[in-house]
């Protein structure tokens, strides 16, 4: 069945090109969303908390926690669409239950798979992995860099990443081997650093896509979210700084650390011995 709502059509075509989801992201929220529709019988904008509660009783009851929590989500994120829009003035969703979730252990790709996967990458791909794994951006936020972005402020080499997640910008330094692996993509002054094969600058799921199946065909158990997590772990760990990391990857808080960097190793080595130590003077 074709969609009729006009305000979802507008939010998939904003989400899209404005917030950068990926395909697969935008297909099960539209779905998700169809089928909100279906069950309400009215357009989205008319719909009252009654009657999503009613649809999370019909639709989303009984479900694993982690697909009632992902429902719940793509329903909310269209609703605050709305309401920042001024569609509605209240946002029906609040009403909706978010199931809690265990905190999964940060897994960022190891050191051993991250030189081979940069060893057997293009220059293209290569660039895409150095620019995760060793400056931390995002898939949106590479396919958003232009080689203006790239340039030496005070001596130091930077990656400016302009309107990243949360539209944050940031200034990330980065050392001569993040340049030399660029310059092997191109050496351009001007334009998109990442092309897609219609000549125009490549979407955030594209580049996604590209690491993630790159990744695959080398038998990488890795995703591009797990290339920074790698580079948040080698900050956090190397500064011992976590408002350095949040800086750095664009966190809006240090808590989010907790989902991404390991906690290093040697430190709690050291905690033990310390504690070790007071036990037997």
């Amino acid at each position: 069945m074709a969609i009729t709502d006009t305000d979802l059509l507008d939010y998939l075509l904003w989400a899209s090109r404005t917030k950068g989801l990926s395909a697969n992201t935008l297909r099960v929220r539209e779905t998700v969303l169809r089928k909100l529709h279906l069950v309400v019988g009215v357009p989205l904008r008319d719909v009252h908390p009654g009657q999503l509660l009613n649809w999370e009783r019909m639709e989303v009851a009984g479900k694993a926690a982690e697909t009632r929590r992902a429902y719940v989500s793509h329903v909310s994120a269209f609703y605050k669409y709305l309401l920042r829009n001024k569609v509605i003035s209240d946002d029906p969703s609040v009403m909706l239950t978010r199931p809690k979730m265990p905190k999964p252990l940060p897994r960022p790709i190891s050191e051993e798979d991250l030189k081979l996967a940069i060893g057997e990458a293009s220059p293209k791909v290569a660039a895409m992995l150095v620019l995760a794994a060793y400056a931390g951006l995002r898939c949106l936020e590479i396919a958003n860099l232009t080689w203006q972005d790239v340039f030496t402020r005070e001596g130091q080499p930077v990656v400016a990443v302009r309107h990243g997640k949360g539209d944050r910008d940031r200034m990330v330094p980065v050392g001569g081997y993040v340049i030399e692996v660029l310059r092997k993509h191109g050496t351009k002054n001007r334009g998109a650093v990442f092309i897609g094969r219609d000549g125009q600058q490549m979407l955030p799921h594209s580049v996604s896509q590209i690491i993630n199946d790159h990744l695959r065909r080398l038998d990488i158990p890795a995703t591009a979210h797990k290339l920074r997590a790698r580079y948040g772990t080698v900050v956090a760990q190397s500064s011992r700084d976590l408002t350095l990391a949040a800086e750095l990857c664009g966190w809006a808080t240090t808590e989010t650390a907790k989902h991404y960097v390991l906690p290093n190793r040697k430190l709690v080595g050291d905690v033990l011995e310390s504690l070790e130590a007071l036990a037997r003077p």
